[in-house]
């Protein structure tokens, strides 16, 4: 990025190095937060707490032009050069969240729900994006109907509940009878707002908060897991030494699928 002020420009000319950049950063949030690679773009970078690589290059472009004014005017101090960077940060911050607001952004169930909280979610003290709190906080997982959605099953219902719903994130969070222990003991912790944005805002509350959401989701993610390995007939390799996301990158999902 210290490159910034010379290719920006050049940069913002070119949809197709939009297009290339923005493939390798979002590899890179995938990475961070574990996810699978049909996660939205938006979508993860946001999880991620990394801005749109576009945003960032202007903000660091500006900060290299107010910077080499007030140097050859022999103005610039170490805190003119700490204002100048904190302003900088907060206009990124706006432009950033004006562009998760437009409608029509992939990921926007993900989106929505953390928009409202979103200098919170950037500015957090505490928890971790893991595995499969990535896949309850996006719906792509072993949920049946994203599976249906990328062609991996032919049933999309949840057959912990006789077929007559919809297997997504928001009934793992809310409905399904099969998780109600589980379900019990979250909202003893996080209230009984199971909606994904009050999800998000309980987790925000402190580490107690989101260890308990990451918790369930570590306890009712691994059976789902298991029982789509089952299901494939695939063996668990105890030789296997890859973490969970690299697995997933190796299913090859490449389309975005909200």
């Amino acid at each position: 990025m210290y490159g910034a002020p010379i290719w920006c420009s050049a940069l913002r000319r070119s949809k197709e190095h939009q297009r290339n950049l923005n493939r390798a950063w979002k590899r890179i949030a995938i990475r961070v937060i574990s996810a699978y690679k049909t996660v939205a773009l938006d979508a993860a970078l946001l999880l991620a707490r990394l801005p749109p690589l576009i945003l960032l290059a202007d903000a660091r472009r500006r900060i290299y032009d107010e910077s080499s004014r007030l140097r050859r005017k022999k103005q610039l101090t170490a805190q003119r050069t700490r204002a100048i960077r904190t302003e900088e940060m907060l206009t990124l911050r706006e432009e950033w969240l004006d562009h998760l607001s437009r409608r029509g952004n992939w990921g926007r169930i993900t989106i929505e729900a953390v928009i409202p909280e979103f200098d919170c979610w950037l500015d957090r003290g505490h928890g971790r994006v893991s595995f499969h709190l990535t896949q309850l906080l996006t719906g792509h997982g072993c949920f049946s109907a994203f599976l249906y959605k990328i062609r991996k099953l032919d049933n999309p219902r949840c057959t912990s509940c006789g077929g007559a719903v919809l297997d997504t994130a928001d009934h793992t969070w809310r409905i399904c009878s099969r998780w109600e222990i589980n379900r019990r003991e979250l909202v003893e912790i996080v209230g009984p707002d199971l909606s994904l944005r009050g999800i998000v805002h309980a987790m925000l509350r402190g580490e107690r908060d989101w260890n308990a959401v990451s918790s369930f989701a570590n306890s009712v993610m691994c059976i789902k897991e298991e029982e789509e390995r089952a299901r494939e007939g695939i063996l668990p390799d105890p030789y296997l030494t890859f973490p969970p996301d690299t697995q997933e990158e190796m299913a090859q999902l490449d389309s975005e699928i909200d």
